[in-house]
């Protein structure tokens, strides 16, 4: 079960689950005359994060620390790049980039104590403009609200794809915090020599 509650207006109670049962909605609703509102959700099956997409590929991701939530990064030549890796704190050596063909990018979505998970499904590159797509590979389910952390995806993009001059880098399509007045960084002006 992830959720249950009433439903004042409509007289009835509403029940999200979990299963991969084809039946339990139909058989849980048919046994409570009309009364009960049964929605569900797919068992999450394995997931990974999408390793590359048109115009860009997946490097590297982890977990940092909470100053990096809601944060985005460039870094278009080789000493920006081990300033970046070492901010947010990845294990390993950083990678080998041909920043004459790439550019790093990082995004830092924020996580609580409960649900760490988070699954990078996509970057979008189009009207001057990069941001990450991201899921929760288990929702539906009840998080706490805390930042504990940022989950971070650090991403090689083409310089092909991008404006000669430059981009905007977001961390997702639309604002998901307060912005600069809390101290984060979702939004940043990057410019290409």
């Amino acid at each position: 079960m992830v959720g249950a509650g009433i439903d004042i207006i409509r007289n009835v109670v509403t029940l999200e689950v979990k299963t991969n049962d084809p039946s339990f909605e139909e058989r849980m609703e048919s046994q409570s005359g009309g009364r009960l509102d049964v929605t569900v959700h797919p068992v999450p099956g394995p997931w990974q994060n999408a390793s590359d997409g048109d115009g860009w590929r997946l490097i590297a991701f982890g977990e940092a620390g909470g100053e990096e939530a809601y944060t985005v990064h460039a870094a278009t030549d080789q000493e920006a790049f081990v300033t970046m890796w070492t901010a947010l704190g990845l294990d390993g050596d950083v990678p080998a980039v041909e920043f004459a063909e790439e550019v790093i990018v990082s995004f830092g979505h924020g996580i609580g104590s409960s649900c760490r998970e988070m699954r990078l499904d996509d970057v979008t590159i189009e009207g001057g403009e990069v941001f990450s797509l991201t899921s929760d590979p288990l929702s539906p389910r009840a998080c706490t609200s805390d930042l504990a952390g940022a989950a971070v995806f650090v991403v090689a993009v083409s310089r092909d794809a991008l404006p000669a001059n430059g981009f905007t880098l977001r961390l997702s399509h639309d604002p998901l915090t307060c912005g600069a007045e809390c101290g984060s960084s979702e939004e940043i002006e990057v410019l290409l020599r």
